[in-house]
């Protein structure tokens, strides 16, 4: 009934995916989904079936899984724990589309140092560290963020959410920002082994 009735609303005859929006549901997959999902496929609903994961391990159990199409992973210039798991490789290799979110970690990249709460106190001295780059290749932290993603993994789509127009506008001229492979390698070296406290924001306190 939530597929027809979004394609009713939308106005469109079919979607190109459907996500599964929470990695547990993967421990459905054999238990009848899997069958329910490529019932629309076979109906011609749906293109493709994929599935929103936050951890290396299911992502790789997402790809390993015949008829998952696609999976959208969390990745950002200080988060590479899916890139160091292989994720990247075995989805060439599997020939499954990755869709890359959380390219500013929740704002937290974005995010003025002097407006981090005091919770947060632990990510002070990434965010610092993340400005004194910004400022030594002349490049916003958005357009870093923005550049490092594009650079990085070139085969990805990625998924920004936005609130007006402007934001659009600002993010497509990030993302159009020159930046080389060995500022890249830079960014790597400087960035290496980020506290999983700092960037899996479900270990975030409240």
């Amino acid at each position: 009934n939530a597929l027809n009735e979004s394609l009713e609303r939308v106005g469109v005859s079919y979607i190109y995916g459907m996500m599964l929006h929470r990695e547990e549901m993967l421990s459905l997959w054999d238990k009848g989904l899997s069958k329910i999902l490529h019932d629309f496929v076979a109906s011609g609903k749906i293109k493709n079936i994929g599935v929103s994961v936050y951890s290396p391990e299911k992502a790789i159990q997402a790809l390993n899984t015949v008829g998952i199409d696609m999976v959208q992973l969390p990745t950002n210039i200080l988060d590479r724990r899916f890139e160091e798991a292989g994720v990247f490789q075995l989805a060439d290799k599997k020939r499954k589309k990755i869709y890359i979110r959380s390219v500013f970690l929740q704002g937290l990249i974005l995010m003025d140092i002097n407006e981090i709460p005091e919770k947060m106190f632990f990510v002070k001295p990434i965010i610092e560290k993340l400005e004194s780059l910004s400022r030594d290749l002349k490049l916003s932290r958005q357009e870093l963020a923005l550049r490092y993603i594009k650079t990085e993994r070139p085969q990805a789509k990625v998924v920004i959410g936005v609130d007006t127009p402007k934001q659009i506008k600002e993010n497509i001229k990030g993302w159009n920002k020159q930046f080389n492979s060995s500022l890249a390698q830079k960014v790597k070296k400087l960035f290496n082994n980020v506290d999983e406290r700092v960037v899996n924001p479900v270990l975030w306190p409240n």
